[in-house]
């Protein structure tokens, strides 16, 4: 059950990491916002599709508005990257999220996907 917690504990961290990152400029930010990303994808070493889907899933939400943050950083030239990663990860929770069983979480995920897709839309051509 020990690395189940240390997983929960990368989680923890990497929320306080994305919170923190949002609240500060310059590149101490940006560190602080990839240092989450990396926190979520160790604790998806754990937290796995086949052995814990619905941590598997609030992983990959988290880590969608975790990329959305750097997305949104003032440091960030070139959001698109940032915001499709964000919408690649959305999609994956909402291979979990049921709508009948996990209404609140299908909810807000299909909200956060379309938020995302909304975004891209309003980006730039390339």
């Amino acid at each position: 059950n020990h690395p189940v917690n240390w997983a929960m504990t990368q989680n923890n961290l990497a929320i306080a990491l994305k919170n923190q990152g949002i609240r500060t400029a310059g590149e101490d930010g940006t560190r602080l916002l990839a240092e989450a990303v990396t926190a979520y994808h160790d604790a998806l070493t754990i937290h796995t599709k086949d052995d814990h889907p619905v941590d598997w899933a609030l992983t990959q939400e988290n880590l969608a508005i975790a990329e959305l943050a750097i997305a949104d950083h003032e440091t960030t030239a070139d959001p698109r990257p940032h915001v499709e990663a964000a919408l690649a990860h959305v999609d994956a929770a909402l291979t979990v999220f049921d709508p009948e069983h996990m209404s609140y979480n299908h909810a807000k995920a299909t909200d956060l996907r379309d938020r995302l897709r909304a975004r891209l839309d309003a980006l730039p051509a390339r």
